[in-house]
């Protein structure tokens, strides 16, 4: 009876095509059951055997190794299922950090190139951006005091790398002067903040309020930081439109380099 025991938990004798992480339950089940079956001889005595149980004690004994394989089996794949689980929240984990890493690493460059910037008159500054070299000429826009004043205090946060504090003062900003040509300038650097932020969504809404503005000079850029922001969330269509738009309504500017970069890129990869 020992060996017809045995042979009930014994791996060999289930289904084949098992995966190997069921085989190994069922090894590991066999051998624990092998011991137990054992324990229970020896616990018989030396008067008894398992020949005194009775056939539905045997029965019974068999029906409830089977039912603890069987749970073993169901908990392997439920520990297998949240292993995937955790394995797609970390890719998409690390897709976000290599988006927030490209726009932080960009942000700071372009934050560099305005400090290096040199206005040409106090009358006539550069307007922040118009360093990034996207050759779009426009004047300088007229504004109070007051307007001006907020603006360089949101902008003087983003230089300062205070991104949180600048964010907020671009949205103040906007909010008491809504009709201020400096708008569409604050939603352009509201949208890197937000991707500084890692918030892409929050980011690609400022950036089209900017695209949709065919005057701004910040376009191109705006363009090509949301077809930055399609290419990472998987939408490889609308972000190769963008880039070619870049090239085609703005040529030989940088913004229509990286385009290029882009596209290239993408053909390599495909």
């Amino acid at each position: 009876m020992l060996s017809i025991l045995k042979k009930a938990v014994d791996p060999l004798h289930f289904n084949p095509s098992l995966s190997r992480g069921s085989g190994l339950c069922y090894a590991g089940a066999y051998l624990f059951f092998t011991a137990l079956i054992s324990v229970n001889l020896g616990c018989a005595g030396p008067s008894q055997n398992i020949s005194s149980l009775t056939l539905n004690q045997q029965v019974q004994r068999l029906e409830n190794q089977v039912a603890y394989l069987n749970q073993m089996q169901a908990q392997s794949v439920a520990n297998q299922q949240k292993v995937t689980e955790l394995t797609a929240q970390l890719d998409q984990l690390n897709q976000q950090l290599t988006l927030n890493t490209d726009q932080i690493t960009q942000l700071q460059q372009k934050v560099q190139a305005l400090e290096t910037a040199k206005p040409a008159s106090t009358a006539a500054q550069v307007a922040p951006g118009q360093a990034l070299k996207s050759k779009v000429a426009t004047p300088a826009p007229v504004v109070s005091a007051a307007e001006q004043a907020m603006y360089q205090k949101a902008y003087g946060l983003l230089i300062k790398k205070q991104y949180s504090a600048s964010l907020q003062a671009f949205q103040r900003f906007i909010k008491q002067y809504p009709k201020s040509d400096r708008v569409t300038d604050a939603s352009y650097w509201m949208g890197e903040l937000y991707l500084t932020e890692g918030h892409p969504d929050l980011a690609a809404e400022q950036f089209r309020k900017v695209v949709r503005d065919t005057s701004s000079p910040k376009r191109p850029d705006a363009m090509m930081a949301l077809g930055t922001i399609f290419l990472a969330s998987g939408d490889t269509a609308h972000a190769k439109q963008n880039f070619e738009t870049v090239i085609k309504e703005y040529p030989k500017t940088q913004a229509a380099e990286m385009a290029a970069s882009k596209l290239k890129s993408l053909k390599t990869n495909a």
